[in-house]
């Protein structure tokens, strides 16, 4: 079993920028040290409107969700003050660039490393400024765009010298310089970084699958539905799996999990209540998704009592998250696992919401000493490197 950690670089209170990245690069260094198998951060882009305070929250103004717009620049900087932990992007958005840019900037960083990174990939869909970077804005043309753009990546990181001719992308015989230092993915013989993709669509998985590219999931368990929907997109991937003559058990399958681990039950779910609701207020005035008309938290978010409403889904997630004493989150952790079987990397969303520093990093170290010493590992992933 690999275990890691999710850092989000939410940008409220009092805090100017260069002191969110300090914390975030800290608490990187803090989680090599305790022996995490990798960290991974988010893509966000812009500030939140100050003229909208979702459910009228009075603890905070909401700057930005997160001051991550580019994820390869802030891990280029962590991989400079460490040597082991792996660099994770949870996830990259592909639409929002130019695929051979990122295929050359993520080789950058994996030669850099020495090795270390993994690209979690996913298209954007839903942030309200995607327009901002001319992203198509209908489905189709948006599947069609994120299709074309992980075919490039892929191939751009053969190292071999080739074209592409599709309906968004054109161009001529070129080789790509450099190419990742990783030689193999986890589980073929194809030259690359470890890449999953966020996807749900069954079209993309398949795909997915064709190309031995695994799936992550970049969010806490919300109960049951959600176990239910992550069960039915394994079983896709399964399938696809099975269907080009591949092993669906060969993959690392990442899911992250609210992380609050407390030496007390009560002192852990009390913190949990606070700032995973403090984190969907930070949802909902980044992605607006109430005030579009388009929310997914529930209808009440609407109303005036909205703020209760999210309240009391912060309360239920206490239930299916790492929340509770370090024998608490072991034993839910065992039974977690029992629901989906297919996850063997797990990573704890440790800042959600921005816990005080103190509090996140007693958390991460609880779990990585007295919680993941319960859990057998699994086999180390065979990466080899090259000097390409």
């Amino acid at each position: 079993m690999k275990f890691g950690t999710v850092l989000i670089s939410h940008w409220d209170g009092d805090l100017v920028p260069a002191q969110v990245y300090q914390r975030m690069l800290d608490r990187i260094v803090l989680a090599e040290a305790l022996g995490y198998y990798s960290v991974y951060t988010t893509e966000h882009h812009f500030a939140n409107d100050p003229e909208y305070l979702p459910f009228n929250w009075d603890k905070a103004r909401f700057k930005a969700y997160d001051l991550a717009p580019d994820p390869i620049t802030l891990l280029s900087f962590a991989a400079a003050r460490t040597s082991k932990i792996r660099l994770g992007t949870g996830v990259i958005l592909i639409n929002y660039d130019n695929p051979l840019r990122l295929a050359e900037r993520a080789a950058m960083l994996d030669v850099l490393s020495g090795g270390r990174l993994e690209l979690g990939i996913g298209r954007g869909a839903g942030q309200p400024h995607s327009g901002a970077f001319g992203c198509p804005a209908g489905e189709v043309e948006g599947q069609e765009r994120y299709r074309e753009a992980l075919e490039i990546i892929v191939r751009a990181w053969s190292g071999e010298r080739f074209e592409f001719h599709g309906k968004h992308f054109n161009f001529g015989p070129l080789q790509l310089v450099p190419t990742p230092l990783q030689r193999p993915y986890l589980n073929s013989d194809k030259t690359g970084v470890p890449l999953y993709t966020s996807t749900g669509n069954p079209e993309n998985l398949a795909e997915a699958a064709a190309q031995s590219i695994s799936h992550i999931t970049v969010t806490g368990a919300w109960g049951d539905s959600g176990i239910e929907k992550y069960n039915q997109r394994q079983a896709t991937f399964a399938e696809a799996c099975g269907a080009n003559g591949m092993d669906p058990a060969g993959h690392l399958y990442p899911g992250q999990l609210f992380q609050f681990v407390a030496p007390s039950d009560a002192e852990a779910e009390d913190m949990a209540e606070e700032y995973i609701a403090k984190y969907l207020a930070h949802v909902e005035a980044h992605y607006q998704r109430q005030r579009r008309g388009s929310s997914v938290l529930g209808a009440h978010l609407g109303s005036e009592d909205g703020i209760e409403h999210v309240r009391e889904l912060a309360r239920q997630s206490v239930a299916t998250n790492l929340v509770g004493s370090p024998k608490t989150v072991a034993e839910k952790l065992a039974a977690f696992l029992e629901k989906i079987p297919s996850i063997n990397y797990l990573s704890g969303i440790a800042d959600a919401g921005s816990p005080p520093p103190a509090f996140v990093d007693r958390s991460l170290e609880l779990f990585a000493r007295e919680v993941v010493p319960h859990f057998t590992k699994l086999r180390e992933p065979q990466l080899e490197t090259t000097g390409a």
